[in-house]
């Protein structure tokens, strides 16, 4: 899926930190459930 055009680079940013977010996330649950709440 292309990024628009119209996306700046502070939008970009958020995006690849919302990736960088769910991919941790995903580690956390693939390495076993831990007691901590998200």
């Amino acid at each position: 899926r292309e990024i628009s055009p119209y996306m700046g680079r502070e939008t970009r940013g958020i995006y690849v930190a919302l990736q960088a977010l769910l991919t941790d996330n995903r580690e956390k649950i693939k390495s076993g459930m831990t007691d901590e709440k998200f």
